[in-house]
């Protein structure tokens, strides 16, 4: 598992969705449904939490000024968009011992897309993207490269939504 998370990121870590046509996707977005899958196995186990990471990416979509909605908000609304959040991680050992925890971490806002080729059909996808990689001795490295990607996003939501 190690190898194919390092692999993963290994290829993935430039993928900023900086890109000018990334960052346009996120145009005209009202306000950001934060969905967060389930932390499992050694990170659930060293007390790391779905809903602390839940609160990490809400509170620094806040503090930048983005509107978060609550699920029952999100569900009232038409269309399906929303920022995902996995994280994806073990326990580091060596000779048995435990010496810290590595993660991967993807952040990746998902909306409907629209295929001209076949008008009418509609499917979620990913449109902005950020993977990287948390390495170190608790799962506070962890929950600290969470909260830089989640900078990350506001700042391209912000980009492409500016303040009037």
């Amino acid at each position: 598992m190690v190898t194919a998370i390092a692999t993963l990121l290994v290829a993935s870590q430039s993928t900023a969705s900086d890109a000018d046509v990334y960052v346009k996707s996120l145009a005209g977005i009202p306000s950001i449904y934060v969905q967060v899958a389930d932390v499992t196995g050694d990170l659930a186990n060293a007390g790391l939490t779905t809903a602390t990471l839940q609160t990490d990416v809400e509170l620094r979509l806040r503090s930048a000024g983005i509107r978060v909605l609550s699920t029952s908000e999100y569900q009232a609304l038409p269309g399906n968009f929303y920022l995902s959040l996995e994280v994806i991680g073990l326990r580091a050992r060596t000779g048995g011992e435990g010496i810290g925890y590595m993660a991967a971490v993807v952040l990746t806002f998902v909306q409907d897309i629209h295929l001209d080729r076949r008008p009418g059909l509609s499917l979620p996808g990913g449109t902005w993207t950020y993977c990287g990689l948390a390495a170190g001795a608790t799962t506070e490295v962890i929950r600290n490269q969470v909260r830089d990607q989640a900078d990350l996003f506001a700042n391209a939501y912000l980009t492409a939504n500016p303040k009037k």
